[in-house]
């Protein structure tokens, strides 16, 4: 446990300093010290405007299964001491402000544990994501007019019931950025809400621990640049042949989603195809580096 959050927190580590003003990451552990915890750009409140009775609580819990966090001694609970009450409808919001991976449609993953005891007929939570700032809000785990847009790392979660121990979820949301003209420096945001019925169950909620985002451009892609209008290129999926149009001499490389350098190509011309034929299906980068700077897109191998 301990060496895949030592690993998490390197991770993050070695991003940001690959990275620099294009990489957006936070890790907030509930103990003050996770990467970007404290920073301005990250923000986790309680909502006690809709309810002024939330029972969402940061702290050490000391219920009858929720008796320790996930990464000790902290983590966000409904009540560290009590059981959760009945007709009660909690929030807390994580406020983000997007960096490179909604504003280029590259990489933003997000994800966390948790810990669920709930009646599971009717006492259940859910997780909301806003693209603009609380306006609007897409319930990630039961809308159906985006689902194909976004992605569970692991599958879905499930918040109602009994998880008989902590579980884990990622979730990946760059479509989205394109989706609702994400840009950056915008803000979007995540709720977190717990809602039990009209009957006492005697359980102990729901619980979070170690909320983690992760908002860039993959490793190796760095200081874009160039307009979007500098770098075209069809079809989109791609089967084999590519062809990409840039403005004329061009050092053209293409990468996978970990930034790793599958391909390159120097040109002089303004139109090139490459035969990614061999390549596995998947998500892929287009880098073209002209002597103006550089331009970056994704494509979908099939």
């Amino acid at each position: 446990m301990k060496k895949i959050l030592l690993f998490i927190s390197l991770f993050i580590f070695v991003s940001m300093k690959i990275f620099g003003q294009s990489c957006n990451v936070y890790f907030i552990s509930f103990e003050g010290t996770g990467t970007g915890e404290n920073s301005p750009d990250h923000k986790l409140s309680i909502d006690t405007i809709s309810n002024p009775d939330n029972i969402w609580q940061k702290g050490h819990p000391q219920k009858t299964v929720f008796s320790s966090a996930y990464s000790n001694p902290n983590a966000i609970v409904t009540d560290t001491l009590n059981y959760y009450p009945t007709n009660d409808t909690s929030s807390f919001i994580l406020s983000h402000i997007a960096g490179a991976g909604f504003a280029w449609d590259m990489i933003v993953e997000f994800g966390a544990v948790y810990y669920v005891n709930s009646d599971s007929l009717a006492d259940f939570g859910t997780i909301e994501f806003s693209p603009n700032n609380g306006t609007t809000w897409i319930n990630l785990i039961t809308d159906t007019i985006y689902a194909g847009i976004y992605t569970w790392g692991s599958g879905k979660p499930v918040f109602t019931g009994n998880s008989d121990g902590w579980k884990q979820f990622v979730v990946r949301l760059e479509h989205l950025g394109p989706t609702f003209n994400i840009q950056f420096g915008d803000t979007v945001m995540f709720r977190f809400t717990f809602i039990s019925d009209g009957i006492q169950s005697n359980k102990d909620g729901l619980m979070f621990d170690n909320l983690s985002m992760y908002d860039a451009t993959p490793i190796g892609i760095e200081n874009i640049n160039l307009a979007d209008t500098e770098l075209s290129f069809y079809p989109n999926p791609i089967y084999d042949i590519l062809t990409i149009e840039t403005l004329g001499k061009s050092e053209i490389k293409i990468l996978n989603i970990a930034g790793q350098i599958i391909k390159t190509i120097n040109t002089e011309e303004k139109q090139t195809t490459i035969n990614v034929a061999d390549l596995s299906s998947g998500i892929y980068i287009i880098k073209a580096k002209t002597e103006r700077g550089v331009a970056v897109k994704k494509f979908i191998k099939e």
